[in-house]
């Protein structure tokens, strides 16, 4: 069975795009299918993640773009994540982009 049949949330995908000057903006880049989870506590501290913050995401490789750290996903929920790592996994039909995300939240912005 392909990792495919996971891929069950609808996902945005916003990138930083230049508006003007140096004013930069994230923008919707796409809607695609893939899956968001939480990490568990263990891996979450072995990669550096706070717990409860951190999630794991898949998305199709077949994309019109690569994912990059720093893009944001936004869920079905409205919950905003931050990518901070990619990687493309090849393993024969089940390839796909595994990210590590951290989940945004507003209020910690002060």
């Amino acid at each position: 069975m392909a990792i495919r049949r996971f891929f069950t949330d609808s996902l945005v995908v916003r990138k930083l795009k230049t508006i003007s000057g140096y004013k930069r903006k994230y923008q919707a880049t796409a809607t695609v299918e893939g899956h968001i989870q939480q990490m568990d506590a263990e891996r979450a501290a072995y990669v550096g993640g706070i717990v409860g913050r951190t999630y794991m995401g898949w998305l199709p490789i077949d994309l019109d773009f690569i994912p990059e750290p720093d893009d944001q996903i936004t869920d079905g929920q409205g919950r905003i994540f931050v990518v901070k790592t990619v990687n493309k996994l090849d393993y024969g039909i089940n390839q796909h982009y595994e990210l590590i995300l951290e989940r945004w939240n507003p209020e910690d912005r002060e």
